[in-house]
């Protein structure tokens, strides 16, 4: 006979296997066509490919009393050449995000909710592991939200066993460092991360960022590599790493450093400001007028700042104390709009999950970490590959600047829509461009 206590053991996991069958997924589809019904507009359906993974789906909406809810035939009307009395209508090759998905029984998939995420040509979408930063308001500076996203799918590795000197470890961090987009577009960044295959040692993590400097014309424009990674080793943390000597005791060592890269996104004007108390809705709400330019509570970015960014007390030898910010990450799908210079500011945001899994920036997984201390270095990996259908497992390249096989996929999906940014847009995404110092 069962006893009592193994009774309540499988009731608990009956409770958290019902919990995990249960996640809903959000899923970026890339529109191929519209299957519409005109009689029962609840089973139109939209068939494309995951834009990341570039799996076949199909998808429908459920029904809802919500009259605002979007629907499969709105998200089409623009293809059948209807007046695009739908501001959400997605053509062909543009995307939509489809949120608190759940796969049906013949295989399709039911979303409770979806939004356009593309539909212009300067318009994609990013995924990445991305820490979140709301900062009020300061003098005559805006307040501004700043996503910090790392991609370890393009992380490098170095196994200082078979390193000869330093110059080859400066050289990776350079390499990440270096403009991606061009002059005065996003600023790179780079996780120095240095791994022990011994699991009782941390992983010790180190965060980079790119700077920018004042051009002739008075234009706020990025350094080279490694213009940056010179004012890194000038001092503090970075002098002690790499000026010191202190990197040159690892080498020879059986331990693994890596390298993963970066950028730093700002959130558009109009997408920022929603967030962050204004006069009028202070003046509206009968509050005091200092909290013009904070932090609204209990929003989504207010939850999420406060989750990814806590701080820390380290201590010395000497027992001297220092408070240190100990960001985490989210995996994270970020739709951007790209500006001429190439600046991409976020404009919606997204987790791959309804209960998203948060990481130390010592646990973002990469292949080298997982080869190194296994699974149990990362958080519920198993959560992160059932997030997207026929999700891409990680790949580290060793001194290789990108994903060659990714990059070939692609290649062999066309980009091309039917609209551009409205001058109206253009106007609202570089007055934001101008007005924040984004070094």
């Amino acid at each position: 006979m069962m006893s009592r206590l193994r009774n309540f053991e499988q009731a608990v996991n009956s409770a958290i296997t019902s919990k995990a069958s249960s996640e809903k997924l959000t899923v970026p589809l890339k529109v191929v066509s519209y299957n519409i019904d005109s009689v029962n507009p609840e089973n139109s359906s939209v068939i494309g490919l995951h834009y990341f993974t570039k799996a076949p789906l199909e998808f429908r909406l459920n029904k809802s009393t919500n009259a605002n809810q979007p629907s499969i035939n709105g998200f089409q009307s623009l293809v059948s050449g209807a007046d695009p009395k739908f501001d959400y209508s997605v053509p062909k090759n543009g995307v939509i995000m489809f949120m608190d998905c759940k796969m049906a029984k013949d295989g399709s998939y039911t979303a409770e909710w979806g939004k356009c995420a593309v539909r212009k040509n300067n318009q994609t979408i990013v995924n990445n592991f991305s820490t979140v930063k709301a900062v009020k308001q300061y003098g005559n500076r805006p307040p501004y939200i700043v996503f910090e996203s790392y991609v370890p799918t393009i992380a490098t590795t170095l196994e200082l066993s078979k390193v000869k000197s330093k110059s080859e470890i400066e050289a990776l961090i350079i390499a990440a460092l270096e403009p991606k987009m061009g002059p005065e577009a996003n600023r790179s960044i780079a996780l120095l991360r240095v791994i022990s295959p011994d699991a009782t040692e941390n992983v010790l993590c180190f965060e980079i960022g790119a700077i920018k400097k004042s051009s002739d014309d008075n234009k706020q424009v990025n350094c080279t590599g490694s213009e940056s990674f010179e004012n890194f080793t000038k001092d503090g943390m970075g002098k002690v790493i790499f000026k010191d000597g202190a990197i040159e005791r690892l080498i020879g060592t059986d331990l693994t450093l890596e390298v993963i890269p970066g950028m730093s996104y700002y959130a558009g004007k109009s997408t920022a400001e929603a967030y962050f108390y204004t006069s009028e809705e202070l003046k509206a709400q009968n509050k005091s007028a200092e909290l013009q330019g904070t932090l609204k509570p209990k929003t989504i970015i207010s939850v999420w700042s406060n989750m990814l960014n806590k701080v820390e007390l380290i201590q010395d030898e000497a027992g001297n104390e220092s408070k240190v910010r100990k960001p985490k990450v989210m995996n994270m799908y970020l739709t951007a709009a790209q500006l001429d210079d190439n600046t991409k500011l976020i404009t919606a945001f997204n987790t791959e999950t309804t209960s998203q899994t948060v990481y130390d920036l010592s646990e973002i997984p990469t292949e080298a970490l997982l080869r190194i201390r296994g699974t149990n270095a990362v958080k519920s990996t198993q959560l992160n590959e059932q997030a997207s259908p026929d999700a891409s497992k990680p790949s580290a390249k060793t001194n290789e600047p990108a994903q060659a096989e990714k990059t070939k996929s692609n290649e062999k999906q066309p980009e091309i829509l039917d609209f551009d940014l409205s001058e109206s847009d253009i106007a609202e995404l570089t007055e934001i461009s101008k007005n924040m110092n984004l070094g």
